[in-house]
């Protein structure tokens, strides 16, 4: 499974348009600039830390559930836009950072690489060291093989982001599941994995699937397996873990075919 779409395979199948009972929980939503959503009582993460698009797990009363680069948190649903109004917002803020980077990941929902890869490059020219554009732009150039130029994004987004969990999460999985063996360290992607999922308490099914690839790719397919198992029983609707799991059962290792 790529990494191309951090947690979007849910959203491919659903229209972007959502009725107001139901694009909460079914419907992709994109977090607006000042959005805040509190992790716990130290902890907040800001609207670039929102991992979109978000599907809300849970609902308590106006806040939903949402991913981040910090772990699982609450936003209120206000500082949430669908998908047809995040199109609207990025379109008339099109010359900021932020803009570009959601708009890449629309376009990626869309299918539209080449149009995702321009408006990374353009979101990094405005500001080169946002680093949720950089890791993005890695998982691209993973997707279209371009590894080492994925290499290069992977790197500079993790030295200028080490607490952001996703950037972590992406550099582990490149470095567990690349196509080309030279890109690939078992165990530098444990280690990175791991102090991801120790962030997280070992509760996040996606960086759960990355700690197994990384084990697998360590050569470690026993506690590959632990984990593999782990991430597809918090989400056993999802056909790659049950896919990695098999894999793992065959002391297989994990490869990103990037589909």
């Amino acid at each position: 499974m790529s990494r191309l779409l951090f947690c979007v395979w849910a959203g491919l199948l659903v229209p972007a348009m959502a009725s107001a009972a139901d694009d909460i929980l079914e419907h992709p939503l994109f977090a607006k600039p000042d959005a805040v959503v509190a992790i716990d009582a130290k902890t907040n993460a800001t609207a670039a830390e929102i991992i979109p698009p978000c599907f809300g797990r849970q609902l308590k009363g106006t806040k939903i559930e949402v991913n981040t680069t910090h772990g699982w948190g609450w936003v209120e649903r206000k500082q949430m836009m669908t998908q047809k109004e995040a199109e609207k917002y990025c379109e008339e803020h099109k010359k900021e950072a932020y803009a570009l980077n959601t708009r890449s990941i629309i376009n990626l929902i869309d299918g539209k690489k080449d149009k995702a890869l321009a408006d990374l490059n353009a979101a990094l020219k405005i500001d080169p060291k946002f680093a949720p554009a950089l890791y993005s732009r890695g998982n691209v150039y993973a997707e279209m093989g371009e590894f080492a130029k994925a290499d290069e994004d992977f790197a500079a987004a993790i030295k200028l982001a080490p607490n952001d969990l996703l950037a972590a999460n992406d550099l582990a999985w490149f470095r567990a599941t690349c196509p080309e063996a030279k890109y690939r360290d078992g165990k530098e992607a444990v280690t990175q994995s791991t102090r991801v999922c120790e962030a997280t308490k070992f509760d996040n099914e996606e960086f759960l699937d990355t700690l197994a690839a990384a084990h697998a790719e360590a050569g470690d397919f026993k506690t590959a397996l632990k984990w593999a198992t782990k991430a597809a029983e918090l989400d056993p609707q999802n056909p790659d873990f049950t896919e990695h799991v098999k894999l793992l059962k065959a002391k297989k290792p994990i490869r990103d075919d990037g589909k």
